[in-house]
């Protein structure tokens, strides 16, 4: 009897064990970035959604503070900074060491959302 309940409690915590290392098959979990495309990135389809929400505010970049002088409310005033400050734009996106973490005060943007303004420079920023 005993041996049984042993079996039983064994296999018990197997398939517990089991079904709790499903999370570790979703590749979407494990991979985030996987399914982050980043071609047919322009202005208008994304990046200008993110410059509005996350940056020009009234109280950073819009076109009256232009915080730092970089106004990015427009998609000639964001080509400009990206064009004259590639390092500082993306690097302050990134939180990276020696740049002033964007959007202030708030987490890092997603490494997905970073990665197609990226793909959007890299592309000759198109509108």
């Amino acid at each position: 009897m005993k041996k049984k309940a042993l079996i039983t409690a064994f296999s018990l915590i197997c398939l517990l064990g089991m079904v709790e290392s499903c999370y570790f098959d979703k590749a979407d979990v494990l991979y985030p970035d996987v399914n982050c495309v980043t071609t047919g990135i322009t202005y208008s389809n994304f990046v200008a959604t993110i410059m509005n929400t996350q940056c020009a505010t009234s109280s950073c970049h819009d076109a009256a503070r232009a915080a730092s002088g970089a106004n990015l409310s427009t998609y000639a005033a964001t080509k400009s900074y990206a064009t004259s400050s590639k390092a500082a734009f993306l690097g302050s996106m990134r939180h990276a060491s020696g740049f002033s973490n964007m959007p202030k005060g708030t987490s890092q943007l997603p490494a997905c959302t970073v990665n197609k303004i990226e793909a959007w420079i890299t592309a000759g920023m198109p509108q």
